[in-house]
C-alpha cells in the first residue's frame, strides 16, 4: 500500500527531528467502515529519565490550565506597564486584585450579592463577618435554606458559593453548610431576618 503524501511529510518531519516513528496501519475492516481508504497510526515513543521526573514536582493548580495563561498574560502586561496608572487600566479593579493577592499567598476571594468573601477554614467569609456576630447554621437546600431564601432573596448570590458560605449581617451573621437547621420554630426565622437587618 502507498502511503499517501502528507503522511509521509509527517514521518519524514519526526525522523528528521531525530525520533522513532512506529507505523501501525488500522485493520482494513475497520477503515472501510469509517469510510476511509487508508489508516496508519504513528506513534513516537519517548522515555524519560526517572530523574528527571523527580527534580520537577507538579504545578499548583493555580499555576496550570486557562485560567493560568490569562494570568500571566496580564502580568507581562503590568509589568511592562511605564506607571502604576497603566498597569491597573491594562486589567479591571476586581482582576487587579486578585492578582494582587495570588501573588503575595493571600487566600481566594470572590464577590457575590455586592459582597466580598475570602476562603477560611472551608468556608466562603464575608469580610464585613465579626467573630461576636451570633451565626445561625442553615443546611443547604433544605426547608429552612427556602424559607430563608424567601424572606431574603438578596441572599441568593451569596448562598450559592459552595461548599459553605457564611453571610455577615448587622447583629447575627447566617451560615449555610451541611449539618446546619432544617426547619424554623415559630417566630424564629422573622427573628433572624431582624437581627440580620437591623
Amino acid at each position: 500500500m502507498q502511503i499517501p503524501d502528507q503522511r509521509l511529510a509527517s514521518i519524514f518531519y519526526l525522523e528528521g527531528l531525530g525520533l522513532t516513528v512506529e507505523r501501525h496501519p488500522v485493520p482494513m475492516p475497520l477503515v472501510k467502515a469509517n469510510g476511509m481508504v487508508s489508516a496508519t497510526n504513528l506513534v513516537v515513543r519517548r522515555q524519560l529519565e526517572d530523574r528527571v521526573r523527580s527534580e520537577r514536582p507538579a504545578p499548583r493548580p493555580d499555576q496550570a490550565g486557562a485560567g493560568a495563561v490569562t494570568r500571566s498574560a496580564q502580568e507581562q502586561q503590568m509589568a511592562n506597564a511605564p506607571t502604576l496608572a497603566a498597569a491597573k487600566s491594562s486589567v479591571d479593579a476586581e482582576e487587579f486584585d486578585d492578582l494582587r493577592r495570588a501573588r503575595s499567598g493571600i487566600n481566594p476571594t470572590q464577590r457575590a450579592g455586592g459582597r466580598l468573601f475570602i476562603w477560611r477554614d472551608s468556608t466562603w467569609t464575608d469580610l464585613n463577618h465579626g467573630d461576636s456576630l451570633r451565626v445561625v447554621t442553615v443546611a443547604p437546600y433544605s426547608e429552612a435554606y427556602f424559607a430563608l431564601l424567601r424572606a431574603m432573596p438578596d441572599l441568593g448570590q451569596a448562598a450559592a458559593l459552595e461548599p459553605a458560605v457564611l453571610v455577615a449581617g448587622r447583629r447575627a451573621s447566617i451560615k449555610i453548610e451541611a449539618g446546619g437547621k432544617t426547619a424554623w420554630r415559630p417566630g424564629e426565622l422573622d427573628a433572624l431576618v431582624r437581627d440580620f437587618r437591623s
